[in-house]
């Protein structure tokens, strides 16, 4: 699943406690339950793909 937004997006239970990292946009890879730490890059993203 994909899913992007403004942190806190209300009625997007999924971006909740979320926030940007340094004031730049995250993307967090989770797998079951649990989520990696945010990243920044999209080197990292692939990474974590």
């Amino acid at each position: 699943m994909v899913l992007g937004g403004p942190p806190e997006s209300e009625g997007v239970p999924l971006l909740a406690d979320r926030p940007l990292v340094d004031g730049s946009a995250a993307a967090y890879v989770c797998h079951g339950y649990v989520c990696d730490r945010p990243v920044t890059t999209t080197e990292e993203l692939l990474d974590r793909l």
